[in-house]
């Protein structure tokens, strides 16, 4: 299992850090109506910053520079593309949580001949991503106001990359953890595929043990991947194995240096080996 070093941030990464530190004492909420499932609150800093939170004190959902929704500003965003090592040119791209639209913007800006749907079950939020973070649908990437598990469940043509980013104030819905929702969304991946997953690391999520568990009862192949200073983790779940043949830490060195914008993904697998064997499963397999 990996666990990343911290290094100190640099070049226009460090520059960030700085304006955040420096703009939090400037944080102004802009924008907070409430839903049919949740407040929606959105802040901004220095007029240079937004942030998406579900609850005014609810951990920060999306953090977008204003003008630049495809700038990827929070750690597990990032990461998030370590999926991308998996499979290198997704031609169908599926991302279930939209928030402030940071991760969708990123894939249609880096990847331009890929299709991207969006799955966001709060309409309201799909209209805040568009009004407040600059959502920009075209004929490559359109959002679906839907109920996520069921949108996987109808899958007719399988999608080369699945991210699972869906998220409530409090944490991930329990439909979207079950063996029986990853059954689903391993058969909506092509076989060659990955789906991601952003979930609450061990520190903080008493379920961590049998989500890994249930992850890799539904998939042949998991990798790990520690986020540096974030409580979150990366979940990568392949349908089929390949891990005789990955050089993961190859791959996102060479990932990062090809997409840039300070991913610094090779951070994320420095040393050992994030596949999940049989023998470290400890939990009990989540089911409806």
């Amino acid at each position: 299992m990996i666990k990343s070093t911290h290094r100190r941030p640099s070049g226009s990464l460090a520059a960030l850090v700085l304006l955040l530190l420096a703009s939090c004492r400037h944080e102004r909420v802009v924008f907070e109506t409430r839903s049919e499932f949740q407040e929606i609150v959105v802040t901004e800093q220095l007029g240079e910053i937004r942030t998406l939170r579900f609850g005014s004190s609810g951990p920060v959902q999306s953090r977008v520079e204003v003008g630049r929704p495809e700038r990827l500003h929070l750690p597990y965003t990032r990461a998030v593309m370590a999926g991308l090592a998996f499979v290198r040119d997704p031609a169908r791209i599926l991302v279930v949580g939209l928030g402030g639209g940071s991760i969708p913007m990123f894939l249609h800006h880096k990847l331009p001949t890929a299709q991207i749907d969006v799955v966001e079950l709060d309409g309201e939020v799909a209209r805040v991503a568009r009004e407040w973070f600059g959502v920009r649908e075209d004929d490559r990437l359109r959002i679906v106001v839907a109920d996520g598990r069921r949108f996987i469940e109808e899958v007719t043509e399988p999608y080369d990359l699945i991210v699972l980013d869906a998220y409530d104030e409090r944490a991930i819905p329990k439909a979207l953890v079950t063996l029986e929702f990853l059954t689903a969304a391993r058969d909506a991946t092509k076989p060659d595929g990955v789906v991601v997953a952003n979930v609450f690391g061990p520190k903080t999520n008493r379920l961590y043990g049998s989500m890994v568990v249930t992850y890799r009862s539904a998939f042949e192949e998991l990798y790990l991947l520690d986020i540096p200073d974030s409580t979150n983790w990366i979940f990568a779940a392949l349908p089929s194995a390949r891990g005789s043949s990955l050089d993961l830490p190859s791959e996102l060195a060479e990932l990062s240096r090809r997409l840039g914008d300070d991913l610094e993904l090779g951070s994320l697998a420095r040393s050992g080996d994030a596949r999940v064997s049989d023998g470290e499963m400890r939990g009990t397999v989540l089911t409806d």
